[in-house]
């Protein structure tokens, strides 16, 4: 039997527990799961975290930097062939990792 979600392929930037979660179960369904890792934004390395493995265990994982024009050329890149991105930052993190998903035109307030 082919898993639901067998040709799904998705960019995960999520962390802390929720996000990770939600995606591991994505990646149970036969999603193809991309977790990007940067040292300076990943809340679940903590030394000895028992969560870490299990919540990360149906996924791929790299580490970019994301606050260099490489790495962020490189997650565009990504984000052009993944058919959903998952992230759970605050509001304007995003934006200022200039990674918005937001369309350029946006319409005025």
């Amino acid at each position: 039997m082919v898993p639901a979600l067998d040709d799904l392929y998705l960019v995960d930037f999520t962390r802390a527990f929720a996000g990770p979660l939600a995606t591991m179960f994505l990646g149970f369904f036969g999603a193809e799961v991309l977790k990007i890792e940067s040292a300076d934004l990943e809340d679940n390395r903590a030394p000895g975290d028992p969560n870490y493995p299990e919540l990360h265990r149906t996924k791929l994982s790299c580490t970019i930097d994301t606050r260099q024009a490489e790495g962020q050329a490189l997650i565009k890149r990504l984000l052009d062939k993944s058919g959903i991105v998952v992230e759970n930052f605050r509001p304007g993190v995003m934006d200022r990792l200039h990674l918005s998903l937001r369309r350029a035109t946006r319409r005025p307030p």
